[in-house]
């Protein structure tokens, strides 16, 4: 899995998450999830945007997946993990904790 936390490109996240909140994204080719991240961008960054517009196949889908996948799983800066008082280890990830007695 990609660690995006050391991404140069984590300043997209927001960006991707809100066009993923779309629910008609998923369902677009990946040209055109490129197309509208670009267009998201294009305000703010228009030399971004450009550069976006210009990604081949391969560079395209490879940067939609890692997008996709650090959308997915949070970066390990955003877990902690605390001791319970019966010694066990509570892992939590987004304000849910998550309880793991092997550790």
């Amino acid at each position: 899995m990609t660690e995006i936390s050391n991404s140069p490109h984590r300043w997209l996240l927001p960006f991707w998450a809100e066009l993923k909140r779309r629910a008609f994204f998923d369902h677009l080719a990946p040209e055109l999830q490129a197309e509208a991240l670009a267009a998201a961008l294009e305000a703010d960054y228009p030399a971004k945007a450009q550069e976006i517009r210009g990604w081949n196949f391969a560079t395209r889908r490879a940067m939609l997946a890692v997008l996709d996948m650090a959308d997915r799983w949070p970066c390990e800066s955003r877990n902690r993990k605390v001791v319970g008082s019966g010694g066990h280890t509570i892992a939590r990830r987004d304000k849910v904790p998550v309880v793991d007695r092997r550790l």
